[in-house]
């Protein structure tokens, strides 16, 4: 019962806090707090979509089957939520058209904060967009995660966005040279 009450004061936390800062710049720092009740918000969201089924591109996707290999391969926690375009937006601030494919899965569980980001922009200034968006995600996670699971925080901090031609990528995970491995093996 406990539990119940607090997920939905952090849910209502996280919507009082997403409602503020619709006018921020993503790149501001937050309380940690306010950023768990983020992630809270985040994870919420995340199953409605999954349970919705909800997939704005569909249709030939080289990053999706790529994907599906690092599924199949990689160690991956089970319960990993795939990238829709409206997560794209809602939980990075990355356009629909700053991006002409992406893939990806982020963890559903507010306490693992796995994260694996693959998206190919349209252009080289979209790369630069998309790289902030995802080193502002990263540094969030940072701050959020070295005041309640400084376990996972050296996997954060060991990650880096990364470039490669019009691919950005963020991998925040156990196995992530291994996932970027098999990523660009397919891609």
């Amino acid at each position: 019962m406990k539990m119940k009450k607090l997920a939905l004061i952090l849910t209502a936390a996280a919507i009082a806090v997403t409602l503020c800062a619709c006018g921020e710049d993503s790149g501001s720092s937050s309380s940690s707090a306010s950023s768990a009740a983020e992630s809270s918000a985040q994870s919420t969201a995340e199953k409605s979509d999954a349970e919705s089924g909800s997939s704005e591109k569909t249709g030939d996707s080289s990053y999706k089957a790529a994907f599906e290999k690092v599924k199949a391969e990689a160690k991956l926690p089970s319960d990993m939520s795939d990238l829709s375009e409206a997560r794209l937006k809602r939980s990075f601030g990355i356009e629909a058209d700053d991006v002409s494919d992406f893939a990806g899965a982020v963890c559903t569980q507010g306490k693992d904060q796995t994260e694996i980001i693959f998206i190919k922009a349209k252009d080289e200034a979209a790369v630069d967009k998309i790289k902030e968006k995802l080193e502002n995600e990263r540094q969030s996670k940072i701050n959020v995660t070295k005041n309640y699971n400084p376990d996972q925080l050296q996997m954060i901090e060991n990650a880096a966005v990364e470039t490669d031609g019009l691919t950005v990528y963020l991998v925040l995970a156990e196995d992530a040279d291994n996932i970027v491995k098999i990523f660009k093996a397919n891609a």
